[in-house]
């Protein structure tokens, strides 16, 4: 079986607008035996710089992983390899 696509790059922003990119992109993966990751981006306040803010951002880490876990689990549910990324900048 020819692939099309092999490695799909889902972009997520925790919005109910994400359920149909990731719904396309279980169906894509599983019909390609494609890998998915899925990446979130925290957008940082450059003029920023003290312990709260760095807290502040450890938070929205930590609810952002939560939060990945949750949408990882229909692909890892569907036999596909799947990671979750997360970054901040």
């Amino acid at each position: 079986m020819s692939t099309v696509f092999k490695h799909l790059l889902v972009p997520v922003d925790f919005t109910e607008q994400n359920l149909d990119a990731l719904t396309a992109a279980r169906n894509l993966a599983g019909q390609n035996l494609a890998r998915v990751t899925l990446l979130h981006v925290i957008e940082t306040i450059d003029y920023m710089a003290d312990d709260e803010i760095d807290q502040f951002y450890q938070t929205l880490q930590t609810q952002a992983q939560r939060k990945m876990e949750q949408l990882a689990v229909p692909f890892k549910d569907a036999q596909i390899s799947v990671v979750s990324r997360i970054v901040t900048g």
